[in-house]
């Protein structure tokens, strides 16, 4: 016990001190977050109180893990008989029995090719606890740098869906049930600026699942899939209906919160028109024709010749109005504002760029962990790295006092060094995409349970974590030159018996 308390009193050090830095560093952060909130919600006064509560929960947990994760090796170490402590050349890696397996292989190339691979075999685990410190720093940030992958290709999609076809379409917003060929209707194919309309149906309905808490709210647009310049694109199944029974186009999220796919049938809520006018609300079986390609769970279509199952037949709420060859959607919004019945006229990138202001909210946060979780990974990586090159200390002067060179000596470290960063970015990239498809399924779910998103990795999210696993662990001994340049050899080399 009295032999624990001089490296377990190191554990406590590292432990304080390490929890210090990382919470000044929280607290860093912490205002960077602050700081977005008050950009984005310019409220008359900002609350910011420091939580003692958090702080204190991360502190106790900063301190807690590094104390537990020294005990361990220093309970193996006391294990250790003082004869096999104090044995000559105790400082040298031993080999084990994965060391006498492997060097019955013959490996191509000469020694100090070979050492590298060997040195990385005959310390396996020191190695696999390398990789894995390094690999942690990069799962969290492949799962970080991931979210922003994620989030932006969704978005490229909603975009690219709302504005198929026609980037410049607006839609005319009306403020009842007009009839298709109505003044009102006719007005806004009429006018100026309009050089054709597709004319269509929004209600608001209600998909219902097994159980009322997972009943999905849904927007459904009837669109004419034959003749419209705008149709949703079907990734699944098809839009043609089948038999009686009128068919309804899912957004993927949507099919799979209500247990769904093309070809099974779904019960919607919704509103229906009665004989004398007015509307009631009614349960109706749809099949799942097809799921579109619009991320977004809310919106749900349906060819205009099924209106008439919800007695809405040749009545329209809403129009698509697209721009003639030389105006602008701005112009098609102001010639059709002021015409009786609009209540709105909304261009379709002006959704896609609203749910992008929404959603860049959140993504502003992501990048500022993204660059603190860049910095650990780096900083990881550099620690592992120099801990090994002094664990290596005489054998590099060993290497020198045979007469082999500075440059010699360091691509030894060099390649040993990417070799663990290999493992580490294997590690990380395999990690980071679990652990990106649990945040996804689990917080993303909560925050923002409309959208759906797939897990989604750019190559350059997997060329940044190849350079932190790879590139920055194999140059770290570059920055160490000087201190294998100036090593004491005798000093290094001398035998304490």
């Amino acid at each position: 016990p009295q032999l624990a308390i001089r490296p377990m009193l190191i554990g406590v050090q590292v432990a304080v001190l390490g929890t210090i830095a990382g919470l000044a560093v929280g607290f860093l952060v912490g205002n960077a977050f602050g700081s977005l909130l008050k950009s984005f919600q310019p409220l008359p006064e900002h609350r910011t109180p420091f939580q003692y509560d958090v702080y204190l929960q991360a502190a106790m947990l900063g301190i807690a893990i590094p104390i537990a994760a020294s005990a361990l090796p220093v309970w193996r170490a006391l294990r250790v008989e003082p004869i096999e402590a104090i044995r000559t050349g105790h400082l040298a890696a031993k080999s084990g029995r994965l060391t006498g397996w492997t060097g019955r292989l013959r490996l191509p190339g000469s020694t100090t090719t070979q050492m590298p691979i060997r040195n990385v075999l005959r310390t396996p685990r020191r190695t696999a606890l390398t990789a894995v410190g390094v690999g942690a720093a990069i799962i969290a940030l492949v799962a970080v740098l991931g979210m922003l992958d994620s989030f932006g290709r969704t978005l490229e999609q909603a975009n690219n869906e709302f504005t198929k076809g026609d980037a410049d379409r607006v839609v005319v917003q009306l403020d009842t049930f007009y009839p298709d060929d109505s003044p009102v209707v006719l007005g806004i194919s009429d006018a100026p600026a309009v050089g054709r309309i597709d004319a269509g149906l929004r209600l608001p309905a209600t998909a219902l699942a097994g159980e009322p808490a997972d009943n999905v709210d849904l927007l459904i647009e009837f669109v004419d899939l034959d003749k419209a310049v705008w149709t949703p694109s079907v990734e699944g199944g098809t839009a043609v209906t089948s038999g009686d029974t009128p068919g309804v186009l899912l957004a993927r999220k949507a099919a799979d919160d209500l247990g769904a796919q093309a070809g099974d049938t779904v019960t919607l809520r919704h509103p229906i028109r009665t004989e004398t006018g007015g509307f009631a609300i009614t349960d109706t079986a749809l099949v799942v024709t097809g799921i579109h390609a619009n991320p977004i769970r809310t919106f749900a279509f349906l060819d205009i010749a099924d209106s008439e199952r919800f007695g809405l037949q040749g009545l329209v709420n809403v129009v698509q109005a697209y721009p003639v060859d030389d105006a602008a959607r701005s112009d098609v919004q102001r010639a059709v504002f002021g015409l009786p019945g609009v209540t709105s006229s909304q261009p379709v990138a002006r959704i896609s760029e609203a749910i992008d202001e929404a959603l860049d909210q959140f993504l502003s946060f992501l990048i500022v962990t993204a660059g603190a979780v860049l910095i650990l990974a780096l900083l990881i990586a550099f620690n592992a790295t120099r801990i090994t090159v002094e664990e290596r200390r005489r054998e590099h002067a060993t290497m020198r006092a045979f007469g082999l060179p500075i440059r010699t000596v360091l691509g030894v470290v060099v390649k040993e060094s990417a070799i663990i960063g290999v493992l580490a970015t294997v590690i990380g990239l395999v990690g980071g995409v679990v652990f990106l498809q649990w945040m996804l399924t689990s917080l993303a779910t909560t925050t923002i349970p409309d959208v759906g998103i797939d897990v989604y990795l750019s190559p350059t999210t997997i060329l940044i974590a190849a350079i932190v696993g790879i590139a920055s662990v194999a140059a770290t001994p570059l920055l160490l030159v000087r201190r294998l340049r100036r090593m004491n050899l005798p000093g290094a080399l001398r035998v304490v018996e």
